[in-house]
């Protein structure tokens, strides 16, 4: 036994059965469910609400991380932001759909090394165009450099057959590209590495050299030996050069 009808506009989505035996067990389901909802059944007493719930979309595109130039002792950690920007679904910013643990409208997303990530699964329920913006946050360390690129994501959520559909589209200045990828270049600072010390000035080169004193150890006996043995001869060569002059006085 069973009575069939239909909720619309018409009747305010509301009906009431009246005049039900009581030695019967009766129930309320929805026949016709549309494609691409969920139904969802809760009865009170003698009130039964069954909600329609449009079945989410669920999207994550990846986003790369390269890691370039030399290779860390350590992995660094690298830090991403996706935040909301507008949307044509009703939504206030801080409020659009977005992955778990965002916070008003932002998720901050860190990684370890070079890998592909993503920010998490977004569930769509209204049809609308939403936009998000994807760019890497300075870190502030001075081994590496990093990139300033910034990703605008540009998702149209449609119906087609009557189940919600997602749509991608990220762009980068103005120009569209095939996904989204940020690069980071380490530079080994060396062993002996120190930011607060300035960097010496270049040592001599062979086209100017420096002239060096010796070294401890080095022989300085013939020194004074040599010196001496000079003044001996050159007194004597003045002696014999007087000698001959005065033979030669008339």
């Amino acid at each position: 036994m069973y009575s069939t009808v239909t909720l619309n506009p018409e009747n305010n989505w509301r009906y009431e059965w009246t005049a039900l035996s009581p030695y019967y067990t009766w129930t309320i389901v929805e026949t016709d469910v549309p494609v691409g909802y969920i139904v969802k059944t809760e009865q009170q007493g003698v009130t039964c609400t069954i909600t329609n719930t449009a079945e989410p979309v669920e999207a994550d595109p990846p986003v790369k991380k390269y890691a370039l130039g030399d290779t860390p002792a350590v992995k660094g950690i690298f830090r991403f932001k996706m935040e909301a920007v507008s949307n044509t679904a009703g939504f206030a910013i801080k409020d659009m759909p977005m992955p778990p643990g965002s916070i008003d409208g932002v998720k901050i997303m860190d990684i370890e090394g070079a890998q592909e990530f993503d920010f998490g699964v977004v569930r769509y329920l209204k049809e609308g165009v939403y936009v998000y913006r994807i760019s890497e946050i300075d870190m502030g360390d001075k081994d590496y450099t990093y990139d300033r690129t910034v990703y605008t994501l540009t998702r149209v959520i449609g119906k087609k057959d009557g189940k919600l559909t997602v749509e991608d589209t990220v762009e980068m200045d103005s120009s569209t590209v095939e996904q989204m990828q940020f690069e980071n270049t380490y530079t080994d600072p060396g062993p002996n590495a120190d930011p607060d010390k300035p960097t010496p000035p270049p040592g001599p080169t062979p086209e100017d050299p420096k002239p060096t004193l010796p070294q401890t150890g080095q022989l300085w006996w013939p020194v004074p030996f040599l010196l001496i043995l000079g003044m001996l001869l050159l007194g004597a060569g003045i002696v014999r050069w007087t000698g001959k002059t005065k033979r030669n006085r008339p």
